[in-house]
């Protein structure tokens, strides 16, 4: 069983609708120790109120009410999600970011360790989490609104993937270009 964690809420004259709310977002978002099927023990705060309430306590989770990855994975929970569980939905990009025409990776970026510039319209992109194997979907878009230019990606490794972009004839050229990942990891 793992350790259980706790969250101090304290609303001061809450009308119910505040206090619901605060309940939902405790219960739904609270992050535990990954474990899965993390429950939610919630016998600390009643399900619902009416009219003014003032409540000050603290709410523990231990194992058993939130989606597990394979539930995520297969798609069949009805159950509160954790945050990090969220991107094991296959539904859900797994990483994605833009990289610029000198080849450098801009800023934000959602699991991606680095990329490289290995050449002219070339690049080598590394995961921070890798895929559970070489299967797995790669999309590009390139954003400097040239037209006759096209994204290709080759070499899939669970953990890297390799990006080129070229023109219509196959020169490769540098361009601004946003990347997005989705498959199991």
């Amino acid at each position: 069983m793992p350790t259980s964690s706790a969250v101090t809420a304290n609303v001061d004259t809450a009308t119910a609708a505040q206090y619901n709310n605060l309940r939902t977002d405790v219960l739904s978002t609270h992050t535990h120790d990954g474990t899965d099927g993390a429950t939610v023990a919630a016998s600390a705060l009643p399900t619902t109120v009416s009219g003014a309430h003032t409540f000050s306590g603290t709410i523990t989770l231990s194992a058993g009410t939130f989606a597990t990855q394979a539930q995520m994975e297969a798609e069949t929970a009805d159950l509160p999600v954790p945050a990090a569980r969220v991107r094991n939905s296959p539904g859900v990009a797994k990483a994605w970011c833009v990289v610029d025409s000198t080849g450098t990776l801009s800023s934000p970026s959602y699991n991606i360790a680095s990329v490289t510039d290995t050449g002219v319209g070339d690049a080598s992109i590394v995961f921070d989490v890798d895929f559970s194997g070489t299967v797995y979907i790669t999309l590009g878009s390139i954003s400097q609104g040239t037209a006759g230019l096209g994204v290709d990606f080759s070499g899939h490794a669970a953990g890297s993937v390799r990006r080129r972009i070229a023109t219509d004839a196959g020169v490769l050229t540098d361009a601004t270009c946003s990347h997005t990942f989705f498959g199991d990891q």
